[in-house]
């Protein structure tokens, strides 16, 4: 199956994230995973980059599920409760 990243990427533009490297999609089992850096700007302003990774479960050739993980610097967590 090819993916195309564009989801991924319009993701990161509707959240007014400015992209830093885009990584090429690769097989893991069942998943294919999808990892993009960006920056926003709270991590400019901490010094920050972070990786947004899409993992995908396809059977079939579909789609059949998505998950999403981030690894951005704890301070995030605490601002985002915050407001």
């Amino acid at each position: 199956m090819v993916l195309n990243p564009i989801f991924a990427t319009n993701r990161a533009e509707v959240v007014q994230h400015a992209i830093a490297s885009c990584r090429a999609c690769r097989q893991d089992g069942e998943l294919v995973v999808y990892a993009i850096t960006v920056t926003d700007e709270f991590g400019t302003a901490l010094g920050d980059r972070a990786t947004d990774t899409f993992r995908l479960k396809v059977l079939n050739q579909q789609i059949a599920e998505i998950s999403f993980s981030e690894d951005d610097l704890p301070i995030f967590a605490e601002l985002l409760a915050w407001i």
